[in-house]
């Protein structure tokens, strides 16, 4: 029977075929079946692994090192300007992986002759990955170079906010209880690749979120010590399986691999699996998120600002080979030929000035504090400190400080007597640090630079101070020579507060070089 509650209830189903009838794919004549166009479904796949960044040649400054020693190396890695916190940690993790090479305490040497690829070593490529607001995301990657292959390699990634300080590492990205749903993308992704493993290798080297201080042997690591070589593998945990962790561009989960997520065993190359960010929802941890965030975000990256008057950039004497170029007795008209050969070179100096001539000459004197160099307190008219009573040394140090704060607003920190002269009269009352040198160019006797070059790339050390004196025509002159020879070794170009930076600098102590070797200082 019909009724009006019956024409009711058909409305839905007529609603529902309506639906159904719009829904549906009519083939079209010469076409393709409905299931062949269908939109496949979103998987993990193998890709790329995640692109460099630059944010800038004014914020990220790139550092290379290549030494000698008992392991030679070949490292890159990269400075914020302005972030003394994860420059600072940086320099710790270096530190910790170059003492483990070192097998005590790392000492930076210069490479001598050494160019062309590292052969065998330890290779260190530390590359940003992120810059984006404060986040700042790099990744480390660590090998061992034997014969020209790299072997034993492990990548590691580090997120820091340059605002706080906060740091984290590729597992801090993932959360913990989604690390088995993870690993089964994982796998899939090297199944549809047919990525194969290897089971006859050896097995993997764990990698670590902080790499490994453990340069691999170059035995056959298959064998144990009764000779066996079958191997056994295990499932990599979650620091391993996600120490190199990272974001795309696009938010895609990014994670190399060196061995089957699921088995351990290793693959035949390096593999980075992308997981699309559609997939990654219930698979991040709340750090994963923000990361994620960053990385999709168009944000412009915004280190921190260095602090005021803060000319020098940031740099590790116990990392890296440094000398200090210091120069005494001026200002005069050749200090102003010499500020132009620093600047073509980016270079920043120690200058010990004279009193009497910052008096003359006050506009040079403000001029090389306005170029960022350091300006030191060397008397006021280069008497022999030693020759003088209490009051006589402290008026010639006094007499200096106040024509230099005069002309140039700075208040010189480092005393450096005439002729290297002192005793324990000159200590009491010098009231700031004594900075001598280790390297004696003898300038001043050539008065010919084909003389001085060659004697300080002939004494020259990594920690070391090198005296000149700018008020020479001859020693200008030699200065283009000079800084490209030291730079072409491989040194980096320091002042007085840098090379001695972490050590403590009191008044009235004595620095000559810094180093473990006498009589310099040791950093750490």
């Amino acid at each position: 029977m019909y009724t009006k509650g019956h024409h009711l209830r058909l409305i839905p189903a007529a609603l529902a075929a309506l639906a159904l009838a719009a829904c549906t794919v009519l083939p079209v004549e010469g076409g393709t079946s409905p299931s062949a166009t269908a939109v496949a479904k979103p998987k993990a796949v193998v890709g790329q692994p995640v692109s460099v960044v630059s944010a800038g040649a004014t914020a990220l400054r790139t550092v290379t090192l290549r030494s000698t020693g008992k392991v030679p190396v070949d490292a890159r890695w990269t400075y914020v300007d302005g972030a003394t916190k994860y420059n600072a940690a940086l320099d710790a993790g270096l530190l910790h992986i170059l003492d483990g090479v070192a097998g005590g305490r790392y000492e930076p040497s210069v490479p001598g002759t050494a160019r062309g690829p590292l052969e065998d070593g330890l290779k260190l490529d530390q590359q940003a990955i992120l810059a984006r607001g404060n986040l700042f995301g790099t990744r480390l990657v660590e090998s061992r170079m034997v014969r020209g292959n790299a072997t034993g390699i492990t990548t590691s990634t580090t997120f820091t906010d340059l605002a706080n300080g906060a740091v984290h590492h590729g597992p801090d990205l993932v959360a913990a209880g989604s690390v088995d749903a993870l690993r089964t993308l994982l796998g899939d992704a090297l199944d549809d690749a047919g990525v194969p493993a290897a089971p006859t290798r050896s097995p993997r080297t764990p990698a670590t979120a902080v790499p490994s201080t453990t340069i691999p042997s170059t035995a056959a690591p298959s064998e144990t010590a009764t000779g066996s070589a079958t191997p056994t593998h295990r499932s990599p945990d979650r620091a391993e399986l996600l120490a190199g962790a990272a974001f795309g561009d696009g938010g895609d989960l990014v994670v190399p691999l060196s061995a089957d997520p699921r088995t351990g065993i290793a693959l035949p190359a390096a593999t980075s699996v992308h997981v699309p960010a559609v997939l990654t929802g219930s698979l991040l941890s709340p750090v994963g998120r923000a990361v994620q965030a960053a990385s999709s975000s168009a944000a412009p990256f915004t280190p921190p600002k260095p602090g005021v008057g803060t000319t020098a950039r940031h740099v590790n004497c116990d990392l890296v080979p440094c000398v200090a170029l210091t120069y005494d007795d001026g200002p005069n008209p050749q200090t102003t030929r010499l500020l132009g050969i620093l600047a073509r070179h980016d270079v920043l100096a120690t200058f010990f000035e004279q009193g009497i001539n910052v008096l003359s000459y006050p506009a040079i004197a403000k001029a090389v504090a306005a170029a960022g160099h350091v300006i030191g307190n060397h008397t006021f008219n280069h008497p022999y400190l030693t020759s003088l009573s209490a009051a006589g040394i402290s008026g010639q140090i006094q007499g200096a400080t106040a024509a230099i704060k005069s002309a140039t607003g700075v208040t010189p920190g480092y005393l450096r007597p005439p002729y290297g002269a002192s005793n324990g009269t000159v200590l009491a009352v010098a009231g700031m640090p004594i900075v001598n040198w280790s390297v004696d160019s003898q300038d001043w006797l050539s008065r010919d630079k084909r003389v001085f070059v060659p004697r300080v790339l002939d004494l020259v050390r990594p920690g070391a101070v090198i005296l000149q004196h700018d008020v020479h025509a001859a020693t200008v002159d030699g200065q283009d020579e000079l800084i490209t020879a030291l730079q072409d070794r491989g040194y980096q170009l320091v002042t007085i507060p840098q090379l001695f930076a972490g050590i403590p600098m009191d008044p009235g102590a004595s620095f000559f070089c810094r180093g473990s070797h006498y009589p310099c200082t040791p950093g750490r």
